[in-house]
């Protein structure tokens, strides 16, 4: 078009381009075909449709008695066919052997707004044809569910982004298993590279154990962050100036872009971070702390991600499981080991979708389940960590026996636990009318000897005991980590005898006007950490003074052999100097840093 100006002139010829669509989407082709015997689960119709392309809010599908509108998972659309597809098994469908589906097709509309005419047609199941297996099924169980993204087999899995210049998303590009892993993506050079693991609170009690699977380069520079009793703490994965105070490192990293599995002893560390540590994780995130060291396109894979579960099987475990299928399901095959991929065995069989286990069990297992559907087609096994501890502690008086004669200056008993731990935090010392938890100077636990002990004179406000005085005290509320008692309080007691009084007076000095920062003789409890790579451990066989010393041993070659000796900040003018006593061998490098 173009225009004749007053004086004669044409303007430029202006062109406008558009489209005219007056023909609405016509379905070509449906799988299965009107009328015919069919085993198959997924739903097919192709159109013609070359104009605006159809509005797929105006899709609606009608199966029987169930309808399905547009949004709906089941439902897909390949814009590159133009080809609507249903998903019968995704959505818990069940048909019979031979029975009449009725489906059809609503009116829908293209984008200009023509509307087609509705599509019925019907067809026959047939258990005959049918060959696709059912799906793996999903496991529930009694305790607390497991976190952390599993496989990344469905969407709702995924993690979330913590920072601007990450892509995150599920792939199917070769996982360590099953069909999808999640992917990492830097697409800023040192850019906010980070993810959220797990967004809301929860008890390391609960997840003592964190594992993974991974795929990452040389290059990749990421460590794992939480938050921890209002503080950040990291444990070392790959990154290489964390700020952070750290948990622990991951042992044995490689880097070589081939999948490897890691396991993180997460209820260890916490417990180790501190004499009574809360055990609440505010959220868990892999994040590039310090300097952003990743490069644009730097890409880190993970899969089978999970925060293993715990909890106690004293009173038995429950299981259920859910799979569907279009035949439906007709029988179960479960193993419980410690085997992380078996295949259950098919010929013992049970008609149930769940299973009880009544008797108490203690460990690191798994659960493996697979299912069969009703024309006989096996499920992929699916495979559940768990962890169950079916035992309390136990709990033993040695010394001094009961209602004995002496002036002992502590009770020693011996608390051990066969799997998962003591928590210590739970315990009560009950002497009198006064209580001592872990926290107190009196009470001294050592895990490593498995050694409790209430210690009278660890405090300036000991009182005297008068010659013939009876002292009686009990342990109570003493537990595992599972949440498993013991049975019974442990109670104690003995006659104050000054004549059987063979131990000499302990000398506990106090100075208000020239306070120590630290006087660790190791003797009560061990209050160094370690950073992932060192043993540390109490050790009676030599010292400088004392019965005690400490013991730090390297856990590999070339490892991470870091203690934090104290990590709470302090003036140096008014501590000037550091003492010590020390025995170092021939060929250990170590040095102070502050």
């Amino acid at each position: 078009m173009r225009a004749k100006m007053a004086d004669a002139q044409w303007t430029p010829t202006a062109h406008y381009a558009f489209h005219v669509d007056t023909k609405p989407p016509q379905p070509t082709n449906v799988v299965p075909r009107n009328g015919a015997r069919w085993g198959g689960s997924t739903l097919r119709i192709a159109f013609d449709e070359d104009g605006s392309g159809i509005n797929l809010k105006s899709v609606v599908m009608k199966i029987g008695t169930h309808v399905f509108q547009w949004g709906h998972k089941a439902l897909r659309f390949d814009a590159s066919r133009n080809e609507l597809a249903l998903n019968l098994q995704s959505v818990g469908v069940t048909l019979r052997d031979g029975e009449l589906v009725r489906c059809k097709l609503l009116p829908l509309s293209d984008r200009a707004g023509n509307v087609s005419k509705p599509l019925e047609w019907h067809w026959r199941m047939s258990y005959r044809l049918d060959k696709q297996p059912p799906c793996a099924p999903i496991i529930k169980w009694s305790g607390p569910q497991p976190l952390g993204g599993g496989g990344f087999e469905t969407p709702e899995q995924c993690w979330e982004s913590y920072g601007q210049d990450v892509v995150i998303k599920r792939v199917q590009y070769q996982p360590a298993s099953g069909q999808y892993c999640l992917m990492m993506q830097c697409i800023k050079d040192g850019g906010a590279f980070g993810a959220y693991i797990h967004r809301q609170p929860f008890d390391a009690r609960q997840y003592p154990i964190i594992a993974f699977d991974y795929r990452i380069s040389k290059h990749l520079r990421a460590d794992f962050v939480l938050s921890h009793s209002g503080n950040l703490r990291s444990i070392h994965f790959a990154d290489n100036d964390n700020p952070f105070i750290p948990l622990g490192s991951v042992t044995d990293v490689q880097r070589d872009e081939r999948w490897h599995h890691a396991e993180i002893p997460l209820l260890k560390w916490v417990s180790n971070s501190a004499l009574n540590p809360p055990m609440r994780i505010n959220w868990l995130t892999i994040q590039d702390m310090g300097w952003r060291g990743n490069a644009e396109g730097e890409t880190a894979y993970f899969d089978n991600f999970v925060l293993v579960p715990l909890t106690s099987s004293a009173r038995g475990l429950e299981f259920r499981w859910m799979a569907t299928d279009v035949s439906g399901i007709s029988a179960s095959a479960y193993r419980i080991d410690h085997h992380p991929n078996t295949n259950p065995s098919t010929k013992r069989k049970i008609q149930a979708t769940h299973v009880r286990i009544a008797k108490p069990i203690s460990g690191d297992f798994y659960l493996h389940v697979k299912v069969r559907d009703g024309a006989g087609n096996w499920s992929a096994p699916s495979h559940f960590r768990f962890l169950a501890d079916g035992q309390p502690p136990r709990l033993q008086l040695i010394k001094p026996k009961l209602n004995a004669r002496g002036a002992p200056s502590e009770v020693v008993m011996k608390l051990t636990d066969d799997f998962i731990g003591v928590d210590v935090a739970q315990m009560r010392i009950r002497i009198g009318k006064r209580l001592f938890d872990i926290t107190s100077q009196a009470v001294v636990y050592d895990r490593e000897r498995g050694e409790l002990r209430w210690r009278h004179l660890c405090t300036s406000t000991a009182p005297a005991w008068a010659d013939g005085m009876r002292i009686e005290g009990v342990v109570e509320n003493v537990r595992d980590y599972a949440g498993n008692a013991v049975r019974k309080p442990l109670q104690f007691a003995f006659i104050v005898d000054y004549q059987y009084d063979d131990e000499p007076p302990e000398v506990i000095v106090e100075s208000p006007t020239h306070a120590v920062l630290l006087w660790q003789d190791f003797e009560r409890n061990i209050p160094w950490r370690s950073t992932g790579g060192v043993k540390i451990v109490k050790d009676g066989s030599t010292s400088a003074g004392g019965q005690c010393s400490v013991r730090i041993t390297n856990a590999q070659d070339g490892g991470n052999m870091n203690v934090i000796v104290c990590d709470e900040p302090f003036d140096a003018r008014m501590y000037p100097i550091l003492r010590f006593d020390y025995r170092i061998p021939p060929g250990v490098r170590l040095d102070f840093v502050v």
